[in-house]
């Protein structure tokens, strides 16, 4: 079958491309208006017509129609040949099905597809599967939506899938790149994990969520190939709307993979382990505070807030004793003194981030944020000398004692008497007790 009554040819060497990567564009006329035959073509044919039931054919009382939507048609057709599915008759049905519901939306709107924005692409293939069939004024199948998004991928560059909600991604990749090429990708980054001892990142039952996030990754990318992931384009997967705030932690493993691979660098520590950069001291100090803060062997939590706390540290010592610059020029009065600046501390000194105070600000610290920046300049100061960066000009372990003693001092001093902890009163003598006993005798 050819002419009007069949599908556009695709040629070999675009057929080619389009199955490795994308479909190629240029050839076609992309002029986003109707011309006027599209138009009362599009209201000559109803909503069966368009569909092109193969079991029926196409009359050829219609045929004129057809040959003035060849602009329109000829790019549909190509991109669904571009596709990897079998032969299925569901699967073919699904397709010419697909590019009616396109040819619908261009006589809704009055516009060619080439003209479609992301919205416009995102209301065609609907927020939900139970959505896009609900909005069809034909009886449609499940298998219809995956090949419209498709359609919208190749020739509208479509990758805003978080307004389609949850969707089969896996799905849309294997038809856009085909099983071969997906199954190499997934084995690959399969066995990094595997070798890691993570457990087997390929099941589909729901609790892993590495192949959805694989499969996004390369479709936004444009590419089936992990060694196309670069640096650049994990950083434009990260601020892609539709990776942004979606499994971030999946991202992250992902580029941790592809940076075994050789392909890209390491990520970065996301969540609230990420710290800022130290201001407000000398360079030296926050180089110290730096240099230990990748030397320790901590948990990265406990590490963040030692870090935080010594960059406090630093800040004071810039505007108390600035002519200290490192942990080896501190001494045993330096110790007093910064005891002495934490007793009277109040909520906001000496920290970068103001935002969050609220009406805290200005009012004392509370004496379990004074026993934590204690613990911290004790645990920062011994490591330092543990490890021979600094000499040991003060014990920690002797002077531990003499902070431990003062911190008790400054909870009791800081906290209310109605709130002090009280002895417990001596049990009482109970019938059943020895004391009663030797009491009655």
């Amino acid at each position: 079958m050819s002419g009007p009554l069949a599908p556009a040819t695709v040629p070999d060497d675009v057929a080619a491309q389009g199955r490795h990567l994308r479909l190629e564009t240029d050839q076609f006329d992309r002029t986003p208006g109707l011309l006027a035959q599209e138009t009362r073509a599009l209201e000559e044919l109803d909503l069966r017509q368009l569909r092109r039931n193969r079991a029926l054919g196409i009359p050829r009382r219609t045929a004129a129609q057809w040959t003035a939507l060849e602009r329109l048609v000829g790019p549909l057709d190509a991109a669904l040949a571009a596709l990897h599915h079998d032969e299925h008759i569901s699967h073919r049905r699904a397709g010419t099905h697909a590019v009616a519901v396109v040819l619908q939306h261009c006589a809704a709107t009055s516009r060619a597809f080439w003209g479609w924005t992301a919205w416009d692409w995102a209301q065609v293939c609907g927020p939900s599967s139970e959505a896009f069939r609900a909005a069809q004024p034909l009886p449609t199948e499940t298998t219809v939506r995956p090949f419209v998004i498709a359609l919208g991928y190749l020739l509208g560059e479509f990758t805003d899938f978080q307004h389609l909600a949850n969707f089969n991604r896996l799905h849309l990749a294997r038809l856009v790149f085909g099983a071969q090429s997906l199954e190499e990708a997934m084995s690959r980054v399969g066995a990094v994990m595997a070798r890691w001892g993570y457990r087997s990142q390929t099941r589909d039952d729901g609790r892993y969520r590495l192949p959805g996030i694989l499969s996004q990754a390369l479709l936004i990318n444009r590419s089936p190939r992990l060694a196309d992931l670069t640096t650049a384009a994990f950083a434009a997967l990260h601020a892609h709307p539709a990776t942004s705030g979606r499994h971030p932690a999946f991202l992250h493993a992902l580029q941790r993979v592809v940076a075994d691979l050789g392909h890209c660098d390491a990520p970065i520590r996301p969540g609230f382990n990420h710290a800022p950069g130290i201001i407000g001291t000398h360079q030296a100090w926050a180089e110290w505070v730096r240099r230990w803060h990748d030397t320790s062997t901590l948990t990265p939590k406990v590490r963040a807030i030692i870090r935080t706390l010594m960059a406090k540290a630093g800040w004071w010592l810039a505007v108390e004793y600035p002519e200290i610059t490192e942990p080896g020029q501190w001494t045993r009065w330096t110790c007093a003194a910064w005891v002495a600046a934490i007793d009277r501390m109040a909520v906001g000194d000496y920290t970068q981030r103001r935002d969050a105070l609220g009406d805290r600000g200005g009012t004392p610290i509370a004496p379990r944020t004074k026993a934590h920046t204690l613990m911290a300049s004790r645990t920062f100061f011994r490591d330092c000398q543990e490890w021979e960066w600094i000499p040991r000009h003060f014990d920690p372990t002797r002077a531990r004692s003499r902070l431990t003693t003062t911190h008790r001092t400054v909870i009791l001093t800081s906290t209310p008497p109605s709130r002090r902890p009280r002895p417990r009163p001596p049990p009482r003598a109970g019938p059943f007790s020895r004391r009663h006993h030797r009491n009655r005798q």
